[in-house]
């Protein structure tokens, strides 16, 4: 490039000036920033891709059509998440009518086709959340480890979301809480309980309180909100002590069909439910902080404050760090 031809770019460049080239990963990203609809651009940088990901991302640059069954919601433009397909779409709502919505949806779903689930995640996780199918398979063979404790995410299938939900309907639930709780501690510093939650984490600011600018909202093509997880890989995008999607949509499933506990939000190494039937008797709600915390051994708070907690709760929040 000629010094005319860069000042074309940055007319405050002079002979002799030092410049920062970018990457091959940055250059492909700012080119698919530039060919995305404005209503998409990143309000931060773009993560890095090779041409593998930049190729996958092009495709969903476009808009999808609006199936019927969601006509007349006023979502706005709808897009697909995944180049592999599956069926997912997602939109960007304002943060502060986020979790509304989500209620809105949940309520519709058994006549729309479609469960709701808040993603969350900072810009460059969002951008990065539809190659998560693309990036567990580029990094098998995964082998598990004999120095693995607790429930190893990589030991279970993650190959499409029908081979996760085949395993998790198999899965021996019994044996998992049996194994885990094995491994897991009986909860944490007793000055550090857990509070009862009745509003969902997803829509919040984590330093503020303070609801998002923008929201995603996935929508996922299944009839049962457990079955949500088998679609949102984004879960393994962190610590290795995040469970499988087998192992979490099969004790989802346990607690939807015991507790109507919905899954309402999945991000990085954290899921969040919205539950209708909360345990009312106190042996109850210990026998389900123990499964709690045999999925999510925590440092903060007893198993006894945990059920203490639980019993007050519309929400739960499970994190793996």
């Amino acid at each position: 490039m000629s010094l005319r031809e860069a000042r074309l770019l940055d007319p405050s460049l002079a002979v002799g000036a030092q410049v920062e080239t970018p990457t091959e990963g940055e250059a492909l990203a700012s080119v698919l920033e530039e060919m995305r609809p404005r209503a998409l651009r990143a309000r931060l940088h773009s993560p890095e891709l090779d041409a593998q990901g930049f190729e996958a991302l092009r495709k969903l640059v476009p808009e999808v059509p609006t199936p019927e069954a969601l006509e007349g919601l006023g979502l706005g433009p709808l897009h697909a998440l995944y180049p592999e397909g599956y069926g997912v779409l997602w939109v960007d709502v304002p943060g502060e009518k986020a979790e509304r919505l989500w209620h809105m949806l949940d309520a519709r779903a058994s006549r729309t086709g479609y469960r709701p689930v808040l993603l969350g995640g900072d810009e460059s996780e969002l951008l990065a959340m539809p190659l998560a199918w693309q990036q567990y398979r580029d990094e098998l063979p995964r082998e598990v480890s004999p120095n693995d404790i607790g429930l190893p995410m990589h030991e279970d299938p993650m190959d499409d979301p029908p081979t996760v939900l085949a395993h998790a309907e198999r899965l021996d639930v019994e044996a998992l809480l049996a194994k885990a709780r094995a491994a897991a501690s009986d909860g944490g510093d007793e000055e550090e309980a857990r509070a009862a939650r009745t509003s969902l984490e997803a829509v919040l600011e984590p330093l503020s309180g303070e609801p998002h600018e923008r929201v995603r909202v996935a929508l996922v093509p299944t009839d049962a909100a457990w079955k949500t997880l088998a679609y949102l890989p984004v879960l393994m995008q962190a610590g290795e002590s995040t469970p499988s999607l087998v192992k979490v949509a099969a004790m989802s499933r346990r607690w939807e069909e015991r507790y109507g506990a919905r899954v309402a939000s999945v991000r990085p190494a954290t899921v969040e439910w919205v539950v209708d039937r909360a345990p009312k008797d106190r042996a109850a709600a210990l026998a389900l902080a123990h499964e709690h915390l045999a999925l999510q051994p925590s440092e903060k708070g007893t198993a006894e404050q945990e059920a203490d907690a639980l019993m007050q709760s519309t929400t739960w929040y499970l994190w793996w760090d």
